[in-house]
């Protein structure tokens, strides 16, 4: 499997908005939900521990993935935010084609 933001050999399956913004006793139900995941590497992912990579992330999620609906809680909010350029660094050109 590759990394949705790279391409390169993915090692992590990262949940988008961390599973610890939930109750761990009775986890939301967006908790598991396959918007909710997306396999990287382990750059991208260190990256996407930071709320600028997340925001950016989401956007490259819903644009890949058309058939999923990303403008409903919680991942909408994180769509109302500008995109960071530049914030992947050499996938700087990914992040690009979906503005």
């Amino acid at each position: 499997m590759s990394c949705v933001i790279c391409g390169a050999p993915a090692v992590d399956d990262h949940h988008v908005i961390p599973k610890g913004r939930t109750n761990k006793k009775n986890p939301a139900p967006w908790c598991e939900d396959k918007r909710n995941k997306a396999l990287l590497c382990r750059a991208c992912h260190l990256k996407a521990h930071t709320r600028p990579g997340r925001v950016n992330l989401i956007h490259l999620l819903a644009a890949r993935r058309p058939h999923l609906d990303y403008n409903e809680e919680p991942w909408g909010w994180y769509l109302s935010l500008p995109i960071r350029e530049g914030w992947y660094g050499v996938h700087s050109d990914l992040i690009g084609t979906i503005l």
